[in-house]
């Protein structure tokens, strides 16, 4: 494709209507937050020493967003495990959640009943299959997702569900305070970044098809950091199944006491990687000062460095600014590289192979 502003050709090429998805975050988000309200939880749920969410690729990242934004508000340990088996120090003071998207997810399926057995909290978040039909026999409580503003069907697209259902689950366990005009916010944020990111938006002004167009051919590492963790591992995701681009993460200040010294070979590291680096206001001055002096040295070693930094006004509404950039990236280096957003073919033939 050679211009990303192109409407007729994007519309070709996006045969699952992955960008209807990306655009509805926001009626995403405003559905959730009073959908996930009504679930009724028992006030045991309250008396919890730690959290576990079980969750594989989009079914995880509400788990990753709660856990960086709010590290240093919620009242409990939360851990995020992608496995068929439970921890150990899993008992009748844990609040386990279960959460796929299809209902489906043999990994988080496979954890069910010896959760139970141990008697803790159990929590789910689907659409249905399996584990809506698991959990309703048991009478466990889970936020039924009605994904009326996700087209396309898949999981990495149905962000607003994710997130903000495992936040208001969090919120109605009372391990997690959050006001709703902070999902206000959120919402109103996104709507702005739909017009800056979105579409009909030209690539002369569009920072995201900007870097879109840097990003193809290359290999991208993604650089983040604190409250914006969760949303930098959301990026690599979305980049490797929509672009189906090879791409990594890495966090400060974990980066700077390995990665750098491993920037010098392969010679071809000047050519094949780019660095994209999440800049934020409200990161903790040691973080800000790392993130400059990173840039440096990646910058010393020839490697092409780009910035996106991240405006809102608070700390959730910059994790979803992120990640709604990422979305949209993802989705134009899709179109770049020739290739329908929507479809997973080496997933799906992997899970053909597993079956």
């Amino acid at each position: 494709m050679d211009s990303l502003d192109n409407l007729s050709q994007i519309k070709a090429l996006d045969k699952g209507n992955y960008l209807s998805s990306i655009e509805a975050l926001p009626e995403q988000c405003r559905q959730t937050w009073q959908e996930v309200g009504q679930v009724e939880i028992p006030a045991s749920y309250r008396e919890v020493e730690k959290i576990v969410i079980n969750g594989m690729g989009g079914s995880a990242f509400g788990g990753l967003v709660a856990k960086s934004v709010y590290r240093n508000q919620l009242k409990v340990p939360l851990e995020i495990i992608n496995s068929y088996s439970v921890p150990a120090y899993v008992n009748e003071k844990t609040l386990f959640i279960f959460s796929s998207y299809s209902g489906t997810t043999e990994e988080v399926l496979a954890t069910v009943d010896e959760v139970l057995s141990r008697g803790a909290k159990g929590l789910g978040i689907t659409t249905g299959g399996r584990l809506a039909e698991i959990l309703s026999q048991k009478q466990i409580p889970y936020f039924k997702i009605n994904p009326q503003f996700n087209p396309s069907g898949q999981p990495r697209s149905a962000l607003g569900y994710a997130i903000l259902g495992t936040i208001g689950l969090l919120k109605k366990t009372r391990v997690l305070s959050i006001e709703d005009a902070e999902i206000q916010a959120v919402m109103e944020n996104l709507n702005q970044t739909n017009q800056i990111f979105g579409v009909g938006s030209l690539e002369t002004d569009n920072p995201a098809k900007k870097l879109a167009r840097s990003s193809q051919g290359k290999v991208v590492i993604l650089v983040g950091a604190e409250f914006l963790a969760g949303s930098t591992h959301i990026f690599r995701n979305q980049l490797n199944e929509t672009a189906k681009n090879f791409a990594d993460f890495y966090l400060l200040p974990e980066l700077n006491h390995h990665l750098m010294d491993g920037l010098s070979f392969p010679k071809t590291n000047t050519q094949n990687l780019t660095f994209l680096f999440f800049d934020s206001s409200f990161y903790s001055p040691k973080i800000g000062k790392r993130m400059a002096i990173t840039k440096d040295v990646v910058t010393q070693n020839k490697i092409p460095v780009l910035s996106f930094e991240c405006l809102a006004e608070d700390r959730l509404s910059q994790a979803f600014e992120a990640i709604q950039f990422g979305s949209f990236v993802s989705f134009y280096l899709a179109m770049l590289n020739g290739v329908d957003p929507s479809v997973i073919p080496w997933v799906d033939y992997f899970k053909e192979k597993m079956s």
